[in-house]
């Protein structure tokens, strides 16, 4: 059973004080694999004009003695350390290893946004290592569980779509169509997805156009298996070729084509059709 986090817990037996920046380090937990050097730079000039104004969440660490793991702040400490302040203020706490998880998941979810691979690696931990469900890890985000669950489908995508989509050339939209496809037309569609600068409506409508036609095909290959030896038959019995069609709910029809009006009355002649007029009216 998940560990109810609120903020009251958070704070309530947490110490403020001030850390050697060189003390700390970043956490197991920590979801965001890359940060935007731009972010950064720009927050450390406000840290350089105003200090840092929120506190690091820390714990102590279990690697290195005397060392801090930092829960959340790790966007501020980068931010610190480039402004070149050699201490910042922290909260300290005994975070569990679940409590810093879902720590580290919050904060990030709820500022700059995690690329959509991130997040989902990040819910996928709190599920395998702490034995949550869909239904509480999406209590915990304040997210639909189908939420969840769509999310964590993108980890079943193409290792490479999945590098693409921490790299942002695909969206999380354009990561769940994906998902929804067999794994072995994944990667086309993605390719061509980002070399023609497909917006997720394009995508969804190049998938559902492709579909369309091939299962046209399949039905008129099924079809055609099942007309072509009863064309066989009918040609061979009647002595002119005729055509079957037949769709996908077995309704269907039978063509006889001529290519000139004298075939057209032999065919008629072989039907018994002696008395049928076929001459032009004035």
């Amino acid at each position: 059973m998940a560990e109810t986090i609120t903020i009251h817990a958070l704070f309530s037996k947490a110490h403020l004080r001030d850390i050697a920046i060189d003390k700390l380090h970043s956490s197991i937990y920590q979801p965001r694999e890359h940060f935007s050097e731009e972010g950064i730079a720009t927050l450390a000039k406000t840290i350089e004009q105003l200090g840092v104004l929120e506190p690091i969440i820390i714990r102590q660490s279990m690697q290195k003695r005397g060392q801090y793991e930092i829960v959340a702040g790790e966007r501020r400490f980068r931010a610190a350390k480039l402004a070149g302040l050699t201490e910042v203020p922290c909260l300290l706490s005994n975070y569990t290893n679940e409590q810093a998880a879902q720590i580290a998941l919050i904060e990030n979810t709820c500022r700059e946004a995690l690329n959509p691979i991130a997040e989902a690696q990040a819910m996928q931990r709190l599920a395998t290592e702490f034995a949550y469900t869909h239904e509480e890890v999406s209590m915990l985000l304040g997210i639909s569980r189908s939420q969840v669950t769509n999310m964590l489908r993108l980890l079943n995508l193409d290792e490479r779509i999945q590098h693409w989509m921490k790299q942002g050339h695909l969206s999380e939209g354009h990561g769940k169509l994906l998902a929804s496809l067999a794994y072995e037309k994944q990667y086309w569609y993605a390719y061509e997805a980002i070399k023609k600068d497909w917006s997720v409506g394009t995508l969804d409508d190049a998938i559902k156009t492709l579909d369309k036609k091939r299962r046209q095909t399949i039905q008129a290959r099924k079809s055609s298996s099942i007309a072509s030896p009863i064309e066989k038959q009918l040609t061979d019995q009647r002595g002119f070729p005729m055509k079957v069609t037949i769709n996908k709910n077995e309704a269907g029809s039978f063509r006889i084509p001529f290519h000139s009006r004298e075939q057209m009355h032999i065919i008629l002649e072989k039907l018994g059709c002696h008395t049928i007029s076929v001459e032009p009216q004035e």
